[in-house]
């Protein structure tokens, strides 16, 4: 007879990849019973997620500060138990007009059609746009629909040019899509533009006197981890998969699990499942992902300006896509009365210095930064240089219907579940969706209950 209530059957599940997209994977699938182990090629977890201390101050090398529209992310955030570690920060934010800094508040929905950054004409032009998010709301939260692929015919430019004034372009559009993107609007389809004003309209934001690593961290510590740990092959089979990994210096390892879940960047992918289609492989490879090159400057006193973030229009200056003023952003990060910088450089200008040396990148970058934040250049105590390749989708016109055709593609019954940032745009939130939907399918398909007796 039954002496105890059903209950979920431990399997063994291998998430490979320790970005927040894995971890959260891995969360998701210890909550439900698994046996978990997380393979992370580098050093350390978090991917992008990633904070280092450098002589008192507390740097965050690339993804920054998590809004509250992220409802994934805080909901994992909770159930984590991780709350305790955050806190709000500011929300203001400035683009730089060459006469002067316009400031606003991402909270405040009206702020954009008060501001001075824009005249009325353009304010009211930028109006449609804000009506077009609001009418086609419903597509834009979902992964993919119809009618999203119906948008996905034309460039942010050409949408732009079809419906904003050139200042709205060049002075919100362009700086905007630039600083996340990190491509240029001609470059991209105009999805990307709805799914970002969708993502940081009415947005506070929360961050952690650790750093942003409080979260893969945070998670990390909850399941099994080896880092260094670079895997080679996932082949699935009827009754499990097979996980081949090596740890430079050591022997080839193999592993059996009943599940698996791969949270690697999409070019990576295709190199570690041979079963996948050629085609499936195909798509994976050449999913476009731009680079970025950043620079943060440790400051002995800070600047005059306000804003947590500032974008920064071509028309300003040529070279620089966005600063953000860490010592504004969250309390711990700097010493008392110090302050830090982080700069985000357009694509033209990492390019042309992607394969430089640090110690003359940094000069170029200090001379930058001093004309849109002046008299910075006699404050630096240091500086510090961060290349991140890949780092952001940025999905031409028909990215999108491509991404749905290769979705429809996989096998929602397989023992092996992709996931990663490029099953959307590039965001923490989206990142941790998709792991928590791959655990998901998993979890569903393979983990049954069972009877004690």
């Amino acid at each position: 007879m039954t002496t105890s209530s059903d209950r979920t059957a431990p399997g063994r599940a291998i998430v490979v990849g320790g970005g927040i997209a894995g971890l959260s994977a891995a969360f998701r699938l210890r909550q439900a019973g698994f046996d978990v182990k997380v393979l992370e090629r580098a050093d350390r977890v978090g991917g992008r997620m990633h904070t280092v201390d450098r002589g008192g101050y507390r740097i965050d090398a690339a993804a920054s500060v998590l809004p509250t529209t992220y409802r994934h992310t805080l909901r994992l955030i909770a159930d984590a138990g991780l709350g305790g570690l955050t806190q709000p920060t500011c929300d203001v934010m400035g683009i730089a007009r060459p006469e002067r800094v316009h400031h606003l508040h991402s909270r405040k929905r009206t702020d954009l059609l008060r501001t001075k950054l824009l005249g009325p004409g353009s304010k009211l032009k930028l109006a449609r746009v804000l009506g077009d998010l609001y009418r086609h709301r419903a597509a834009f939260n979902q992964p993919f629909t119809e009618e999203l692929g119906r948008l996905d015919i034309e460039t942010i430019a050409d949408y732009g040019n079809r419906v904003l004034s050139a200042e709205a372009m060049d002075y919100f559009v362009r700086p905007l899509t630039g600083d996340f993107y990190l491509t240029p609007p001609e470059e991209l389809s105009v999805v990307n533009l709805f799914l970002l004003l969708k993502t940081m309209i009415g947005a506070d934001f929360i961050n952690s006197d650790q750093g942003i690593r409080f979260l893969p961290e945070g998670l990390a510590r909850q399941v099994s981890v080896e880092t260094s740990a670079v895997v080679t092959s996932v082949e699935e089979h009827a009754t499990g998969v097979t996980v081949t990994w090596d740890r430079p210096g050591s022997a080839e390892r193999i592993e059996s699990a009943d599940v698996v879940v791969v949270a690697v960047p999409a070019t990576e992918a295709p190199g570690i499942l041979p079963r996948f289609s050629d085609e499936q492989r195909g798509y994976l490879a050449t999913v476009p992902y731009a680079r970025s090159l950043v620079v943060t400057l440790t400051l002995t006193k800070p600047p005059a300006e306000q804003a947590m973030w500032l974008t920064v229009p071509d028309h300003t200056h040529p070279d620089v896509n966005v600063v953000i003023l860490d010592h504004n952003k969250a309390p711990g990060r700097v010493p008392p009365g110090a302050a830090m910088v982080t700069v985000y450089w357009h694509r033209h200008w990492a390019d042309k210095y992607w394969d430089t040396a640090d110690d003359q990148v940094l000069p170029r970058a200090i001379a930058a930064a001093h004309e849109v934040l002046p008299g910075i250049e006699n404050t630096v105590v240091d500086g510090y240089v961060w290349r991140w390749d890949p780092c952001t989708v940025a999905r031409p016109v028909g990215g999108f219907r491509a991404l749905a055709e290769f979705t429809a593609g996989l096998d929602p019954d397989s023992r092996v579940q992709l996931a990663g940032d490029y099953f959307a745009i590039t965001t923490v939130d989206n990142s941790v969706a998709s792991g928590e939907r791959a655990a998901g399918r998993l979890i569903s398909r393979y983990s049954h209950p069972t009877t004690t007796r």
